[in-house]
C-alpha cells in the first residue's frame, strides 16, 4: 500500500515538474514582432472597436486592418485602423442582449526612430500550446466557464422523422460507448444523468436524440441519457420507469444530478442549461402545445 501511494505522488509530481517546464519554454518562446525603419516619427496611432454580434461569434470585414502611408522628405505619417472583438465574460441567461466595449488608444507616441512596434495579435498555436492544454485537462486544471462560450440562444427544432440506426452512426465519434459524452476542450463542472421513461414512441426517439445531444455538447456538461422502457402486457407506470432509471445509472458512476425527461419534449433554447443548481427546478415550465403558458 504504501508503496503503491509513493508511486502515485511520484506520478503526479513528475507531471507537475513537467508541466511547469513546458508552461516556462512556451512562455520564453514568445515572440514580439518589431520592424524598425530609418524614418523618424509616427504622428498617430488610433483603435476603433466593432460591438460583438449575437448569437454568434463571427469574425466580419471590417477587422481587416487598413494601412496607409503618406510619406514626406522628413516625416511620415501614419494611419491604422483595428477593429477589435472581446469575448463578453458573463452573459445574463434572463436577458440574452450584450453590451461590449473594446480599449481605445488614442495618440500614442513612441520613441523617435521608431516607425512600427507591432506585437502579434495571437500566439501561435503550437503543438506545446496543445500539449499545455491537453495536459491541464487531465490534471482537471482547466475548468469549463459557467456560460458555455459556443450557445446559440433559440434554436430551430429538427423534427424531420429518421431511424435509430442513422442517428447511432451520425453520433458514434462524438460519444462515448453507452451514449455518454465529455467535452475534450475543458472539464465539465456537471456531471448529469438524463432519465427518460420510454414505451411505444418508436418515432419519437430519433428526434429525441438527434436534437437533445447536440443541444447538451454546447452546453459542455458531462453527461449519460437513459432510456429505460417498460416490458409490454402491464399499464405504463412512469414514474416506477423514474425510479428504475435512478437505480440503474447509480450504478454507473456517481451523478452530480438527475433530470427526468420526457421522449416527445425538445428544449428550444440551449441557454436552458442542463446543469446541477443547489435547488431542483421545473426544466419546462412553457410548452408550444399549451401556447407556452
Amino acid at each position: 500500500m504504501a508503496s503503491s501511494w509513493g508511486r502515485a505522488h511520484a506520478i503526479k509530481a513528475a507531471l507537475l515538474v513537467g508541466f511547469i517546464l513546458v508552461v516556462l519554454l512556451n512562455f520564453f518562446s514568445y515572440h514580439y514582432d518589431v520592424k524598425f525603419d530609418k524614418l523618424t516619427h509616427i504622428k498617430a496611432l488610433s483603435h476603433t472597436s466593432s460591438p460583438l454580434l449575437w448569437p454568434k461569434r463571427t469574425r466580419s470585414s471590417s477587422e481587416v486592418t487598413n494601412i496607409t502611408h503618406t510619406q514626406s522628405a522628413t516625416a511620415i505619417s501614419t494611419n491604422i485602423s483595428t477593429s477589435t472583438v472581446e469575448d463578453p465574460k458573463l452573459i445574463n441567461i434572463s436577458n440574452i442582449s450584450i453590451n461590449t466595449t473594446a480599449p481605445q488608444i488614442l495618440n500614442e507616441s513612441l520613441p523617435m526612430g521608431l516607425e512600427h512596434f507591432t506585437r502579434s495579435p495571437e500566439h501561435p498555436v503550437t503543438g506545446s500550446t496543445k500539449f499545455i492544454k491537453s495536459l491541464m485537462t487531465t490534471l482537471g486544471l482547466n475548468a469549463c466557464p459557467s456560460v458555455p462560450p459556443d450557445l446559440e440562444g433559440p434554436i430551430e427544432v429538427n423534427i424531420t422523422s429518421d431511424t435509430i440506426g442513422n442517428i447511432e452512426r451520425w453520433l458514434a465519434p462524438k460519444l462515448k460507448p453507452g451514449g455518454w459524452f465529455s467535452p475534450t476542450e475543458c472539464n465539465a463542472k456537471d456531471h448529469v444523468a438524463i432519465v427518460v421513461p420510454f414505451r411505444d414512441r418508436e418515432p419519437h426517439l430519433p428526434i429525441f436524440l438527434k436534437n437533445l445531444h447536440p443541444f447538451l455538447q454546447r452546453q459542455q456538461i458531462n453527461y449519460g441519457i437513459f432510456i429505460v422502457e417498460q416490458t409490454v402486457g402491464n399499464l405504463f407506470n412512469r414514474a416506477a420507469l423514474m425510479n428504475v432509471g435512478f437505480k440503474e445509472a447509480s450504478k454507473m458512476s456517481h451523478w452530480d444530478c438527475f433530470i427526468f425527461h420526457d421522449v416527445d419534449l425538445l428544449p428550444m433554447d440551449d441557454r436552458n442549461l442542463y446543469v446541477c443548481p443547489d435547488q431542483p427546478r421545473h426544466m419546462s415550465v412553457a410548452v408550444d402545445t399549451f401556447g407556452f403558458k
